[in-house]
């Protein structure tokens, strides 16, 4: 395929390309078409005029078909086996790869060259190759190898042999048939010409003339008949009876019968006494019961028993306090027990008699017992049939002026509260007193008069020594005072 650029007619700048390429598989020629480069649609001369249009490969690989191939062929080394052949094509095929299928069947695919076909029987194959597009090629070969087995090896009648063509060998198959079981009298020996076992012996013959009671059993330990059996032993015989072996029934043929049975009361049994050969009867009548006063009694032959009749006068109707128990002397009910004595009263109490419960049935409560004060008890006064209700309430406590008294219910005491005023706060020169009579404290003492004080001194009462403190003094007054002292002396000398 060539590309030759075109300039463009309008414009002028853009330019075709010329493509011719050879289509179909042609070797030469082609036509031409052109694709404009500036637009998106195909110019006209893109279309090819071969109808139908052509196919067009750019850059087609090479290929190199095989025109032929040769076979190395590995025979198999034991008759039957499989050989293998190796397959070389020439020249060598390019792509590489195919099929290979083997005397027109099933063969498989191969990838390298050459390449091996196994699994080929002896004889001749043609190995038909296949690669790609390529004209298929046909590969003749012959698998040789032994062209018979080894000779098969001696076998008996119940054996037979195969061919391994694996192993190369022959599988011989088959066991002698198992000897058959045999009776003590039998002998047994292989023939291989019917392949079988030959057995010989027979039974000896059964013993003849048994009796009825004989058997026979042939013992496969002993190889001999076994008789076994006897006589069945003679039955024990009553007294009247007579006993003879019958062979034909094989049995003992038993005669004789005993004598009747007598006619017995109902109170008799009979027993058949084989020694004296008869029958012993024993049994006696049942003895008359005792009677009461009121039944008489006849023997019953069906029930075999006394019938009694006659029945017990009816018990007479009793007070629940009676208890009736029958006379048979008198033929009479004794009645015999008395009510109970009523019981002692209460004065609220009444009684009646219930034949029901068979005694008194006391009715009637105890008055209720008054309610009480604390102090007070309660006794039942059964003449008067009412509580008798003693005590006082105690008497109340003298009283201090500041204290109450109330009576309490629940200690049965009186309670007192109210306490003394308290002491009031005294002066250092005060007494208290309490009066019982204003009920209030009595205060008595006045605070010490204040001393007489010179002109410099002050006084101050005080709580603690309960005296007056005079402090204070004067400097001044000091020479005063001196002359005071001397004038003083002057007048008392001179009064002197």
């Amino acid at each position: 395929m060539t590309f030759t650029p075109v300039v463009n007619s309008s414009p002028t700048t853009k330019t075709r390309t010329l493509v011719s390429a050879y289509v179909n598989g042609a070797t030469n020629g082609g036509t031409a078409f052109s694709v404009l480069g500036s637009t998106t649609l195909q110019s006209a001369n893109r279309i090819l005029s071969i109808l139908p249009y052509p196919s067009i490969t750019l850059n087609q690989p090479l290929t190199i078909c095989p025109t032929a191939g040769a076979a190395q062929v590995t025979d198999p080394t034991c008759f039957g086996g499989l050989g293998s052949a190796d397959i070389t094509l020439t020249p060598a095929p390019s792509p590489l790869g195919g099929t290979y299928s083997v005397d027109g069947g099933a063969g498989g695919s191969y990838t390298a060259n050459p390449f091996t076909v196994s699994g080929l029987s002896q004889g001749g194959h043609t190995i038909a190759v296949t690669n790609g597009t390529c004209p298929p090629i046909d590969v003749t070969l012959n698998v040789g190898g032994p062209s018979a087995p080894p000779p098969p090896p001696s076998l008996a009648c119940y054996e037979t042999a195969s061919f391994n063509s694996t192993t190369c060998q022959w599988d011989v198959t088959g066991t002698m048939p198992a000897m058959p079981t045999l009776a003590c009298y039998e002998t047994a020996s292989f023939n291989n010409s019917t392949c079988s076992w030959d057995v010989t012996g027979s039974m000896p013959a059964a013993p003849t003339g048994l009796a009825c009671y004989e058997t026979a059993s042939f013992n496969n330990t002993t190889c001999v008949w076994d008789i076994t059996g006897s006589m069945p032993a003679m039955p024990n015989l009553a007294c009247y009876e007579t006993a003879s072996f019958n062979s034909t029934t094989c049995q003992w043929d038993v005669t004789g019968s005993m004598p009747a049975m007598p006619t017995l009361a109902c109170y008799e049994t009979a027993s058949f006494n084989n020694n004296t050969c008869q029958w012993d009867v024993t049994g006696s009548m049942p003895a008359m019961p005792t009677l009461a006063c009121y039944q008489t009694a006849s023997f019953n032959s069906t029930t075999c028993q006394w019938d009694v009749t006659g029945t017990q006068p009816a018990m007479p109707t009793l007070a629940c306090y009676e208890t009736a128990s029958f006379n048979n002397n008198t033929c009479s009910w004794d009645v015999t027990g008395s009510m109970p004595a009523m019981p002692t009263l209460a004065c609220y109490q009444t009684a009646s008699f219930n034949s029901t419960t068979c005694q008194w049935d006391v009715t009637g409560t105890q008055p209720a017992m008054p309610t009480l004060a604390c102090y007070e008890t309660a006794s039942f006064n059964n003449n008067t049939c009412s509580w008798d209700v003693t005590g006082s309430m105690p008497a109340m406590p003298t009283l201090a002026c500041y204290e109450t008294a109330s009576f309490n219910s629940t200690t049965c005491q009186w309670d007192v509260t109210g306490s003394m005023p308290a002491m009031p706060t005294l002066a250092c020169y005060e007494t208290a007193s309490f009066n019982g009579t204003t009920c209030q404290w009595d205060v008595t003492g006045s605070m010490p008069a204040m001393p007489t004080l010179a002109c410099y001194e002050t006084a101050s009462f005080n709580t603690t020594t309960c005296q007056w403190d005079v402090t204070g003094s004067c400097q001044l007054c000091q020479p005063w005072l001196v002359m005071k002292q001397l004038l003083s002396m002057v007048q008392h000398v001179s009064g002197m």
